[in-house]
């Protein structure tokens, strides 16, 4: 039977069978479809089920917008989310255009392929085909209740092409699709943004994501924000939304979504809740959310202190878990169909932040303007929280450009003559705010150097100073231009080598994140994952080593496959294997066939996510990506870390180039790190291995 999931219901018992004889015919065809994985099959669906059917491509420069069916080839290839955004960006973007700005830059934003269908799913992937930030392919995930919408209202996928003559914002109600004049949401923070909107649909339950000052100015670092506080950050996708005059989209959807076979997804999801609730680690996550990494990095030796410098610093516990729940929690917060609620609202009730109020604050916040920023005041972290989700900019990137000028500072490399007055020491607060406040706004020299990324800011810089580049740019912890989230990877090599590699530049939510979940002594141990994965790490002997490097190519491959999924389903990854929780991709088959009626084994699912992965590694070496790119930072590679748990930790460059051939050999991708033409026609890509073959 199959059956249709509205977005008003209460639970998963109250779906209702629609056009029982129509939908059963279209989950036979959508099995009997299932193995090609190329582009060229047009097979499509008689009735759709888990997906809503629609991509929606929107030419802004010629106010069009056309509807196209979602093929089942396609779909059941990359599944959704970051998957369809890859693969249409590798289709669709001629690799020559290399300005981010440029109307010729695509926009993919796609909510997982579960999104909207009752699972803890809930994960929006915004895509750019060329980021501000690296240059190269980019995207950034963000939690919400947005993706559920624009699923109900019918669309997978929203591209949007060229640029709009005004300012303007896209309204999707259902089937009525318009782009709509946006000047007077002009320099509108993105709260007052999302207020003005959903009167002006006269819908409260309308769902808005958009960009705010930052955006519309084109600071590299600049966000996409949904739901006031749900941030797709990272690769500066709010920049390249401004380029493009797209201020926001407003979204309305009441269809819900089909579902193949509901009684066997009322099963799996009462499975994998219970399994969830049970988790060795739910307890603190409901409780904590990520705010517990502080003390558990703390005491692990993995917390980033004075910009990586891994320095002393009194009174982290101020900005610790305990310290958010006891000073300013006010209740949890979930994202649609979540059993977690991680998230917090919280509000500061006195000193000179009072009436703070807000939701979103996570562990990267409170590091990057905390113990990394040098300092421990939790009530301004908080108001920072807010003012970054109202201005639109990176948490994790603005952190690291203002850490950095820090360091700099603290080594006398920069001083008052450089940043328009402002004084950079450590734990300057007043500093800090001033600072995020001219940058979202380009205001003054400074502001507006630096705001087309920290890099740009050190070229000019070494120019003004006579300071050697490379002197400077040391300082930033980056792979590919994209900077660190806050962990310290001296100590664990696995999450070296898959920031090294993320297909988008350093990044923790791309590959393995920290071996800390993963520290069992036999293969039975290892929370949702699948039996055979864990038994082969453990005949590496690699479960309990975190500085061991060989083997670890497995580990990162099989990390980064998961995590390719996970955003390709719009999972969020911390219910899962990579955070310790129990949910692993034999659940997620299992719930993904019944939502679809197409049978995914976890084998499948995880040679969808090396198909997307492979997709992505295409792009960036069009790009020119090559080996080269896939080191850690120098300062990983050249500064032991200097106390602590890991005291004297460091990535030995001589075993970590042994490593990454490795991880080539595994991968098939050759020395240089190009897949080959046989892994891609492996995977179905026939397309991408015709452009690769003869790239050296």
């Amino acid at each position: 039977m199959c059956a249709v999931l509205s977005n008003r219901s209460a639970s998963i018992r109250r779906l209702h069978a629609v056009n029982l004889h129509e939908e059963e015919r279209g989950c036979k065809e959508a099995e009997q479809a299932y193995g090609d994985a190329s582009r060229s099959s047009e097979v499509r669906w008689v009735g759709v089920f888990g997906w809503a059917g629609r991509i929606l491509r929107v030419d802004l420069s010629r106010g069009k917008v056309v509807k196209e069916d979602l093929r089942l080839s396609f779909a059941k290839a990359f599944l959704g989310g970051r998957g369809f955004n890859s693969k249409i960006i590798y289709d669709e973007l001629n690799p020559k255009v290399t300005d981010p700005y440029s109307p010729e830059n695509i926009v993919c934003i796609s909510p997982g392929g579960l999104v909207g269908a009752t699972l803890s799913a809930s994960r929006v992937v915004v895509s750019v085909a060329r980021s501000p930030i690296t240059g190269l392919f980019g995207d950034a995930n963000m939690g919400s209740h947005w993706g559920s919408e624009l699923k109900w209202a019918g669309y997978d996928t929203i591209v949007l092409y060229g640029r709009s003559k005004n300012l303007a914002y896209l309204k999707i109600e259902d089937d009525v699709v318009e782009i709509k004049n946006g000047e007077h949401l002009k320099g509108k923070t993105i709260w007052e943004t999302d207020k003005m909107l959903k009167e002006e649909v006269g819908d409260e339950e309308a769902r808005v994501i958009a960009i705010g000052p930052a955006g519309e100015n084109l600071i590299a670092s600049a966000n996409t924000i949904g739901d006031l506080h749900r941030a797709a950050g990272g690769c500066g996708t709010g920049a390249v939304l401004g380029s493009k005059n797209m201020k926001a989209i407003v979204v309305r959807g009441t269809k819900g979504i089909k579902v193949a076979k509901p009684e066997r997804l009322e099963k799996a999801w009462e499975r994998i809740h219970r399994k969830l609730m049970s988790g060795p680690l739910y307890k603190n996550w409901s409780t904590y959310g990520s705010s517990m990494l502080t003390g558990i990095f703390k005491e692990t030796g993995l917390l980033p202190t004075f910009n990586w410098q891994q320095l002393p610093l009194e009174g982290i516990e101020n900005v610790d878990a305990p310290a958010l729940l006891e000073k300013y929690h006010v209740k949890h917060v979930a994202c649609i169909g979540c059993a977690v609620h991680c998230d917090h609202y919280y509000l500061v009730a006195e000193g000179p932040h009072a009436g703070t109020r807000g939701a979103g604050v996570e562990y990267e916040a409170l590091n990057g303007y905390g113990p990394r920023a040098g300092g421990t005041r939790l009530d301004t972290i908080l108001y920072i929280n807010n003012l970054l989700n109202q201005l639109g900019l990176d948490v994790v990137q603005t952190a690291n450009w203002i850490n950095t000028i820090m360091h700099w500072w603290q080594d006398g490399l920069v001083d008052e003559k450089d940043t328009d007055g402002l004084v950079f020491e450590w734990g300057n607060y007043e500093t800090i705010i001033t600072a995020i406040r001219k940058i979202a706004y380009r205001e003054g020299e400074f502001a507006n150097a630096i705001a087309d990324n920290i890099f740009s800011f050190a070229e000019k810089l070494s120019r003004k100073k006579n300071i050697p580049l490379e002197k400077l740019t040391r300082y930033i912890i980056h792979d590919k231009k994209m900077t660190h989230s806050s962990g310290e990877v001296r100590g664990e090599v696995a999450a070296a080598l898959a920031r090294s590699t993320s297909t988008r530049g350093g990044d923790h939510l791309r590959g393995a994140n920290t071996e800390a979940w993963i520290q069992v002594d036999r293969a039975e141990d290892v929370v949702g994952v699948p039996l055979e994965v864990s038994r082969k790490w453990e005949e590496l002997g690699i479960l309990r080593n975190p500085r061991r490097y060989e083997g670890k190519s497995f580990f990162a491959i099989f990390f980064e496959h998961h995590c390719a999924v996970c955003d390709a389903l719009g999972i969020c990854k911390r219910h899962t294997c990579w955070e310790g929780q129990p949910i692993g991709l034999e659940e997620v088959a299992e719930y993904f066939s019944a939502a679809t009626g197409i049978e995914y084994t976890w084998k499948d699912l995880e040679r969808c996510g090396e198909r997307i992965y492979n997709v992505e590694r295409a792009i960036q070496v069009r790009y020119g990506v090559r080996r080269k790119d896939d080191y850690p930072a120098p300062r990983f590679m050249e500064e032991p870390v200097p106390s602590g748990p890991i005291k004297g930790a460091v990535i030995d460059k001589d075993k970590y180039d042994k490593l990454l051939t490795e991880y080539y050999k595994n991968r098939r991708w050759t020395e240089q790190g190009i897949p080959t033409y046989e892994k891609l026609m492996e995977l179905g890509l026939e397309d991408v291995a015709k452009d690769l073959k003869g790239i050296e």
